[in-house]
């Protein structure tokens, strides 16, 4: 089988319905093929289903050509949220300023529907916005300097940190509404994150009460329990906390 033979097996079994040959297509592509696979995979991907969506989202990613766009960018209006939170997620890893006026569409349209502000798709979309140079992050020198920054994760703070990372937040007139711990592992002779599931807490959360209110629940909530506990996480886990400013609303 010449390489373009298998660039072109490896973009179709994307789309496969058993889902571990589109997970082991979906890794041989990132690890082994890299950009060779893009004009293929361009052609191809406006026909794939859902889950064939999400894998080409991350090749797409991976990848991070700018070409890349114009098949990501009507993602955004997918029925499915999961495909539009990972094809924000692409596009803002991809770098590409083009994809800013589609990603505020999109954002608008989650509000319009009455999503949740801390549901996973436009989590996704902030980010990407950010990612881009459209949207600015509050986040005090205070609670900056006890972070690191991750390729994967962003902004993460050691497990032990996280609840005086949620007070300074909050204190900054943030809500934060998420803390999720990761692990670190090793992963085919390399390096990866891996969530500590047992471990994350998320507020519950009325988005319709005044600002003042939305902030010191989301704090409370956070840090009434055991859970930002680094006693019982690992000596390794890092947290990545999720907040938004009143703007973003």
């Amino acid at each position: 089988m010449s390489r373009s033979e298998e660039i072109k097996q490896l973009v179709a079994e994307l789309d496969s319905d058993d889902t571990d040959v589109a997970n082991e297509a979906e890794w041989a592509l990132i690890n082994q093929i890299g950009e060779d696979c893009l004009e293929e995979l361009i052609a191809a991907a406006p026909a794939f289903a859902d889950f064939g969506r999400l894998c080409a989202s991350e090749v797409f990613r991976a990848v991070g050509d700018h070409r890349a766009v114009p098949v990501l960018a009507p993602w955004l209006e997918a029925e499915n949220q999961t495909v539009r939170a990972w094809a924000a997620d692409a596009l803002g890893a991809i770098g590409s300023s083009e994809a800013v006026p589609h990603l505020q569409q999109a954002w608008r349209a989650a509000k319009n529907r009455g999503e949740a502000h801390d549901d996973s798709e436009q989590e996704s979309i902030r980010s990407a916005l950010t990612e881009l140079g459209a949207r600015s992050v509050v986040l005090p020198d205070t609670a900056r300097s006890l972070s690191t920054e991750d390729e994967k994760l962003r902004t993460v703070w050691s497990a032990a940190d996280a609840r005086r990372a949620v007070e300074l937040l909050a204190a900054a007139s943030q809500v934060v509404y998420s803390v999720s711990f990761w692990e670190r592992e090793s992963v085919r002779g390399g390096w990866s994150w891996f969530a500590i599931t047992d471990a994350s807490v998320s507020a519950e959360l009325d988005w319709t009460e005044p600002w003042d209110r939305l902030v010191a629940t989301a704090a409370e909530q956070l840090m009434s329990g055991a859970v930002l506990d680094p006693s019982s996480l690992p000596p390794s886990a890092c947290a990545a906390l999720s907040w938004v400013d009143r703007s973003d609303l």
